[in-house]
């Protein structure tokens, strides 16, 4: 917050016989106040327009997840492993993800707010080619909705780990995204297994 002058404004006081440039007037000191008040405005104007910048990195030790073909999956991040890294988060968020579900947790983030977040894992499938989707489960009840950003075959082989890093931004524009959870999920056509590493997520507070 910047500094004010706070004292009233002057009035006219005793009259000087000295030449106005050699005097301090009452009309100086108010236009003194009133320069530094409007700059004093200013200031913090631009200083709540000014976002936020911090990560959170969450480093998962969930181990394997076993993928049903065709169904969604949640992905789990417990935050246990030993490279989360929280030391950097913008002030005034405490978490970005619900440990306990893994889900994306908004309440710290103000409307206006966005997050990019990287995720890491690996998909192991027990076919060759199979198809690959993963999406995120937004908003609440009636207005929850799904946004998928990535969709490929997985065709070098079947039962080998494929390493995925796939990064999506997510903003709240509305109450509905804000104040419900961000759910990551992936899907494949056959059977196979989940190992996820962790998600980096970059924050941008409004």
């Amino acid at each position: 917050m910047a500094d004010r002058i706070t004292y009233e404004d002057k009035e006219q006081g005793s009259y000087s016989p000295f030449p106005n440039n050699q005097k301090w007037m009452f009309q100086d000191a108010n236009e003194v106040k009133g320069a530094i008040n409007n700059h004093a405005d200013k200031i913090e104007e631009i200083e709540g327009n000014t976002s936020k910048f911090g990560f959170i990195d969450y480093n998962d030790t969930t181990g394997d997840v076993a993928i049903t073909a065709n169904e969604w999956t949640d992905v789990p991040n417990n935050g246990q492993g030993a490279f989360t890294n929280k030391l950097y988060r913008p002030e005034g968020v405490e978490e970005i993800i619900d440990v306990s579900t893994g889900y994306l947790d908004f309440s710290y983030l103000t409307l206006g707010s966005e997050i990019i977040v990287r995720n890491d894992f690996k998909i192991t499938p027990q076919t060759n080619n199979s198809l690959l989707e993963v999406r995120y489960l937004l908003g609440q009840g009636a207005g929850e909705y799904a946004l998928q950003f990535l969709s490929k075959r997985l065709d070098n082989g079947s039962g080998i780990p494929y390493p995925e890093t796939p990064i999506f931004a997510i903003y709240m524009g509305e109450e509905n995204t804000r104040g419900g959870v961000g759910k990551l999920q992936v899907r494949l056509s056959t059977n196979g297994i989940l190992n996820n590493a962790g998600s980096y997520i970059s924050i941008k507070l409004r």
